[in-house]
């Protein structure tokens, strides 16, 4: 029937104008940017954080005072000139907002590419965990905490 057609495309913000009040539409509006700014600080922030995980060396663990972190070294060198875990943090941080933030000004509608590149890359990531950890069961064995 018509009313349950899907022959229009209706975006959030003209839905708001169809069903709330003045004060309502700029509740909705302000609500969105709070959460897509939200939403962007956890991004760019796990993303960055990640990234300096993956290619700083680990942090011993009997470090003295592990709230300076930061001023760490990010590689075990002997050379003066190292990064510290903060600088690696924010290239990384800086990297991410290079890459992300040009697709603000773009008017993203055709996301078929993009949607088949992002499937690609999950399937991708879970196939390879499943390896590793196949490997590494076949290899060393399950070594539970506590033992079984």
């Amino acid at each position: 029937s018509r009313y349950y057609s899907l022959d229009r495309r209706i975006e959030l913000g003209e839905m708001a104008n169809l069903f709330l009040s003045r004060t309502g539409r700029t509740m909705f509006f302000v609500l969105i940017c709070v959460y897509l700014y939200g939403d962007l600080s956890i991004y760019s922030a796990a993303v960055a954080k990640s990234v300096m995980d993956v290619v700083c060396s680990s942090i011993p663990s009997n470090v003295t005072n592990p709230k300076e972190w930061d001023e760490l070294p990010c590689f075990n060198s002997t050379t003066a000139a190292t990064y510290t875990r903060l600088q690696v943090y924010r290239i990384a941080l800086l990297t991410f907002v290079g890459a992300m933030g040009p697709f603000v000004f773009f008017n993203v509608q055709k996301t078929k590419y993009l949607q088949l590149f992002t499937s690609g890359m999950r399937w991708l990531a879970f196939t390879i965990m499943i390896s590793l950890a196949i490997h590494l069961l076949v290899g060393r064995g399950p070594q539970g905490s506590p033992p079984a």
